[in-house]
């Protein structure tokens, strides 16, 4: 497992380690998903970079979220909470300091972001729930992702409710082989690995990948979106673990 190096409090910006990566970038939806409230979801933000959506987020506390370090590399980023829409709704907060573990924003994915104002928690705004050391889940144990990423590959329709889709934890031993080994264990993969159809995509990038309410992954990159034999790749809270606790 890499180094942690320390912390920089500055934004960076997201560079692909080799060609063929695509980063699931701003302005997207959950493909195979479906509509979800809030509600249900309490933990997810949305990124804004001028007041646009461009990722989500998940809540770790009153002050702090996580997002992915690619989502970052903006000058003006807010976060709306509470609210089942990209764009409007809930209360945005202004974003102070963003904390990552090192200057390679390709692995340890996990940056942390420190807000100007406190997060009121309520109805449908509430931290998410982080895993245990080694409590690393096996292959083919069901997860969620959740997002307003785009429906397709390609796509460029956004999505103006949050989406939500189960999909498996893949092997990493799969994922490095799918990827020709540019999957790391800084990592977590997951996707419907054989037959495709179900994925985070452009958009949902910095969202949580959850099971049972408790955060594994924060949605990174991948080949494409909902391929056959390329599932998602997020960045692993497991691997950051010792690094987000600084902040809870």
């Amino acid at each position: 497992m890499a180094v942690l190096t320390g912390l920089v409090l500055s934004p960076v910006t997201y560079v692909c380690a080799a060609p063929h990566f695509v980063p699931h970038l701003p302005n997207g939806k959950i493909v195979g998903g479906h509509d979800v409230s809030i509600e249900d979801y309490p933990y997810q933000v949305a990124l804004l970079n001028n007041g646009y959506f461009i990722c989500g987020g998940s809540i770790l506390n009153e002050y702090f979220v996580l997002t992915a370090e690619h989502c970052t590399g903006h000058g003006n980023l807010k976060v709306r909470v509470g609210s089942s829409f990209s764009e409007r709704g809930g209360t945005i907060l202004n974003v102070k300091e963003i904390y990552t573990i090192s200057d390679n924003s390709y692995a340890y994915d996990v940056p942390v972001l420190k807000l100007s104002e406190k997060i009121e928690f309520g109805k449908g705004i509430g931290p998410v729930k982080l895993p245990s050391k080694g409590s690393i889940p096996p292959a083919g144990t069901k997860s969620v992702v959740s997002g307003w990423g785009v429906l397709h590959q390609g796509d460029g329709e956004t999505a103006d409710v949050l989406q939500a889709v189960e999909v498996p934890i893949v092997n990493l031993k799969d994922c490095q082989e799918a990827y020709g080994g540019d999957v790391d264990e800084s990592m977590i993969c997951a996707g419907e690995y054989l037959d495709g159809g179900k994925d985070s995509c452009q958009g949902d990038s910095g969202g949580p990948l959850v099971i049972n309410g408790v955060q594994y992954g924060i949605v990174s990159w991948g080949y494409g979106c909902a391929l056959p034999g390329y599932p998602g790749v997020y960045g692993s809270v497991l691997a950051a673990k010792d690094f987000i606790d600084q902040f809870v």
